[in-house]
């Protein structure tokens, strides 16, 4: 497997925004070593999917007519730290977001569990007079600040929906 840059141009194919020596040289300056290539490029895809799932602000710039954009960035629209992104950059915020999701997972820890478990968490559950009992709840999430952080300032607020007071 390898990773397909996205640089801003809109490239065919694209699944990373970061390449593998950034993704590993973030790691490294953190303390965690990701020495096989082929799961740095797995690492990466994987945070990609995380990433391309969320509500980012603004829209994507090669929209129609009929030009296909393989990733949410480039975009436009964007405000940060007072100014607009370029229509044609990749944030350094967002390479750094992939970064670090990359090095979260090489670490094991999910970015978005499977709560199809929750079924399991019920103790006692009995029919008559109705009554069911749960355990204590598994916690699924893993806290991650940091990229959190990150994304933050590049996230649309509300997830999308727009309120208008008449």
């Amino acid at each position: 497997m390898s990773l397909t840059i996205e640089d801003g141009t809109n490239v065919a194919d694209a699944n990373s925004y970061a390449t593998r020596a950034e993704i590993v040289e973030y790691a490294a300056v953190r303390g965690v070593t990701i020495a096989d290539v082929d799961a740095s490029d797995v690492f990466a895809v994987k945070a990609m999917d995380y990433i391309e799932r969320q509500a980012f602000k603004g829209s994507p710039s090669y929209g129609p007519p009929g030009v296909i954009q393989a990733l949410q960035f480039p975009r436009t629209g964007i405000e940060y730290q007072g100014a607009f992104l370029a229509a044609d950059a990749i944030p350094p915020l967002l390479k750094k977001a992939q970064c670090e999701a990359a090095m979260l997972i090489s670490k094991g820890i999910e970015l978005e569990p499977n709560r199809a478990a929750d079924a399991q968490s019920i103790k006692v559950d009995k029919i008559g007079p109705l009554q069911t009992e749960y355990f204590a709840p598994v916690d699924y999430s893993a806290t991650t600040p940091n990229l959190d952080a990150l994304l933050k300032p590049l996230l649309s607020v509300g997830f999308g929906l727009t309120v208008i007071r008449a």
